[in-house]
């Protein structure tokens, strides 16, 4: 029963996180909601990270458009070397869920701009789930977007055996 609590909790806070951020300067997001955002990101519970995705776009799409630009693109970066260049195939399937989460907040040019090299490199991922997520997120971005490179990368992902 406490772990069932404690789940609850941190899922609890995870998705408070964005509207708590919304009181404080993005300095002290950057510096303090920030990393607490990214660390529930590797929980293990799915809710709990599912819920840190959600934040996790939210302050992004806030970073992004502040003139403390450095603080987005620090983000972009630590996503990408947390999750994307992961051997763990669960935190490469957490890097293509969380482009998802900001496809479906309609941050299409976010992911175009600063994840759609790695998310087109994992058309070929060892792991089918991996390859299914990006399939979703591929065609999601190419009814938003025109791009040859994901147009192409929906037609490898079609031939897929998996």
């Amino acid at each position: 029963s406490s772990g069932i609590n404690a789940e609850y909790g941190r899922q609890t806070f995870a998705s408070q996180l964005s509207d708590l951020s919304e009181l404080y300067s993005t300095e002290e997001v950057y510096e303090h909601i920030q990393p607490i955002v990214l660390n529930l990101t590797l929980d293990q519970v799915s809710q709990v990270r599912q819920a840190s995705f959600a934040a996790l776009s939210k302050l992004l799409h806030r970073f992004r458009g502040t003139p403390e630009f450095d603080f987005y693109t620090k983000t972009c970066d630590n996503i990408r070397s947390m999750f994307a260049q992961s051997s763990k195939c669960s935190y490469r399937q957490s890097y293509v869920l969380i482009c998802l989460e900001l496809l479906q907040m309609e941050c299409y040019d976010i992911v175009e701009q600063a994840f759609l090299d790695d998310l087109l490199a994992m058309v070929t991922d060892k792991t089918p789930n991996v390859r299914l997520w990006v399939g979703q997120c591929l065609l999601l971005l190419s009814k938003n977007i025109k791009n040859d490179r994901v147009e192409k990368s929906l037609s490898l992902l079609q031939d897929d055996v998996d």
